[in-house]
């Protein structure tokens, strides 16, 4: 191949190892083909390449950089470079990719097509990759990536799809979407979609901006995050989660900033994320919080995941008597309430004639003392329990007693509902979803 001076210059620094810098030349003589890159990386040109691999910066790449199906152990590290037809790198075993800094664009492919790429680790690092494809402007299917992702301060953009379309990719160590990284779809499969991946270390999206008008912002549909999952609700208006695992609570994100995503920013009700979110706060011992979390779930599921009007009664009811089944204290309150107020019934309408004595001894007071019509409330309004007072005292034949009678069906009525309640929800035969 007939090489210009700069591209033989490019040759040498491979073979030296060195960096070749083009920041400072005149633009006419930046310019470094796509297939001189390939002819490198596949060992044609260089075959005695250093270790370092093909370092270079302030390059212009004319024509797309086609690395389709090439295994090569020289690494491509290119900084602050212009890839006008950007790069493909699909089914390809690299010993590193580096476009840091670097400007992607295709008018109808993604920019950076690399579905199968294996490499040990990949830097987009403030890269800028504009894409007009269906099928993302970053493009990682199934994508092997031994170490580190890292994206931070990159901006990716796509008008037709995702901005990064990584299903089922993995990752051994971490995934940086950080540090300004803004991220711009189009279309229902979100702008950051990474349903399926497999993250070995943390997924970090501090300070990331995710917008899709027209579907959801980040989709993490099944994916698992080994490590910590940090998220920045600022930078997020959409999301499916449906599926995911991570480890240890979700960082940067509040519980109840999370809640509201969970049930204002999701496509569907799911209980999964609920689950996952109330069992990481069990396994920090924040047993309140993983009760508030299933709450939260039931309310979502009540609102969104049931439609049959019984199952929504049943729910509403058992959310204020028992709080879903988590706060089962709620009905032996309500079974407080009854038992006092019968008491306090009983009192005051015994004393107008409500109660009498059973049988009336000749000469003695008809009326009912105090204690006495406290106990016919107590048994008016208490379940299995007898204190004997309606033995002495029971209710009349007046409008009063006739009120005390018919209210007290009533309050053992509530009574009775209130004391199976709490033992429904005790026993946990109410709770769960």
């Amino acid at each position: 191949m007939s090489l210009s001076a700069i591209e033989r210059a490019l040759v040498e620094h491979v073979e030296r190892g060195e960096l070749l810098d083009l920041t400072g030349e005149q633009p006419g003589s930046r310019t470094i083909r796509a297939c001189v890159v390939r002819d490198i990386m596949r060992g044609r040109l260089a075959p005695e390449a250093d270790p370092h691999g093909l370092c270079l910066r302030g390059a212009r790449i004319a024509g797309r950089v086609d690395l389709d199906n090439v295994t090569s152990a020289v690494p491509l590290r290119l900084t602050d470079c212009l890839l006008d037809e950007g790069l493909s790198a699909n089914d390809a075993h690299l010993a590193g990719l580096a476009l840091s800094g670097c400007r992607l664009e295709h008018p109808t492919e993604p920019a950076l097509d690399a579905p199968d790429l294996t490499v040990p680790w990949l830097n987009l690092r403030h890269a800028v990759i504009i894409g007009h494809s269906p099928d993302g402007a970053v493009r990682l299917l199934t994508a092997r990536i031994g170490g580190v992702l890292t994206c931070r301060g990159a901006v990716v953009r796509n008008d037709a799809g995702p901005a990064l379309h990584g299903d089922r990719l993995q990752a051994g160590q971490d995934v940086f979407l950080r540090n300004g990284f803004e991220a711009t779809g189009s279309g229902e499969l979100a702008a950051i979609r990474l349903a399926g991946a497999d993250i070995g270390g943390q997924l970090d999206c501090t300070g990331a901006m995710l917008r899709n008008d027209s579907g959801p912002a980040l989709d993490l549909a099944e994916a698992r995050v080994g490590g910590r999952l940090v998220l920045d609700p600022a930078g997020l208006d959409s999301i499916n989660v449906d599926g995911l695992t991570y480890s240890g609570l979700p960082r940067g994100i509040p519980t109840r900033e999370w809640l509201r995503l969970l049930r204002d920013a999701t496509p569907n009700y799911a209980a999964q994320p609920y689950q996952q979110l109330a069992a990481a706060h069990r396994a920090a011992g924040h047993d309140r919080e993983a009760r508030h979390v299933l709450m939260e779930q039931r309310r979502d599921q009540i609102r969104r995941g049931l439609t049959g009007r019984g199952e929504r009664a049943w729910a509403r009811l058992t959310g204020l008597t028992l709080g879903y089944g988590y706060q089962p204290w709620r009905a032996l309150v309500g079974l407080l309430a009854v038992i006092t107020t019968a008491a306090i019934l009983t009192a005051v309408l015994g004393a107008y004639g409500g109660l009498a004595q059973v049988p009336a001894a000749p000469g003695a007071p008809a009326g009912c003392t105090l204690v006495e019509r406290v106990g016919v409330g107590l048994d008016l309004g208490t379940p299995l329990v007898s204190t004997g007072a309606r033995s002495r005292c029971d209710t009349t034949d007046a409008a009063t007693g006739q009120i005390l009678t018919i209210t007290g069906w009533a309050l053992r009525l509530l009574a009775w509902a209130f004391a199976t309640l709490f033992i429904a929800g005790f026993t946990g035969a109410v709770r769960k979803t």
